[in-house]
């Protein structure tokens, strides 16, 4: 299982690590499944995705699509999470601790296709962050009245721009990135990981996400 002292330390207080490691694991498959089959049309029907953001929105619908259904389908998950929507984008609340958020993120953890003020001030982790007057009343009426850390979640696509890599987690402060974790590395055995992986299904039992902007913690 994953260790949950070294992941999300600031936010997963009270979030057992089984579920946080569930929630994890089947969020990558649906995100993946949703980013491969969304590049699938594309390649098949290239006039149709030749114009201006019609790949990121295709993208975009499907990961959405299959991370909702993935939920829809699991009610251990569901019930720990709630969906929000706030100026157009979507938002999910893990167990009142911290945010997701489903944006496609480049290798070194860049966020794309999300450039306005708004988005900016989330991504430098400022204290105010604008959420819509709609969230804010939710997330009130929840005992939520302060800011929540943000975890985007999304597909990398390689090179050529139409195979879903891998799927990472980016978390921004004070301007820069806090962490970035590939999730491929995390539940695809392989040599490194499989001698320390647990009997009961190859999972990692400690691991380090790759942290930035944190000396102490790179230590």
């Amino acid at each position: 299982m994953l260790n949950k002292s070294n992941f999300f330390p600031e936010y997963t207080q009270g979030v057992k690590s089984d579920f946080l490691e569930d929630f994890l694991e089947k969020s990558y498959e649906a995100i993946r499944n949703g980013a491969s089959q969304a590049l699938k049309q594309i390649v098949k029907f290239p006039d149709e995705y030749d114009f201006r953001n019609a790949k990121p929105v295709r993208i975009s619908s499907l990961v959405k699509r299959e991370f909702v259904k993935m939920l829809s389908l699991d009610e251990g998950l569901r019930k720990k999470i709630s969906r929000f929507k706030s100026h157009g984008v979507d938002y999910f609340l893990i167990e009142g601790k911290f945010l997701v958020c489903l944006k496609k993120i480049d290798k070194k953890g860049r966020v794309s296709s999300f450039y306005s003020k708004r988005f900016k001030t989330i991504l430098n982790g400022e204290e105010k962050v604008p959420y819509s007057k709609e969230m804010l009343e939710q997330l009130a009426e929840l005992g939520i009245h302060k800011p929540l850390p943000i975890v985007f979640i999304g597909p990398t696509l390689d090179n050529t721009g139409l195979v879903c890599e891998d799927v990472k987690c980016v978390n921004y402060k004070d301007g820069v990135i806090n962490f970035l974790i590939s999730l491929k590395d995390i539940f695809t055995p392989n040599l490194f990981n499989q001698d320390i992986a647990s009997s009961e299904g190859n999972k990692v039992d400690d691991w380090n996400p790759k942290l930035k902007g944190n000396k102490s913690a790179e230590k």
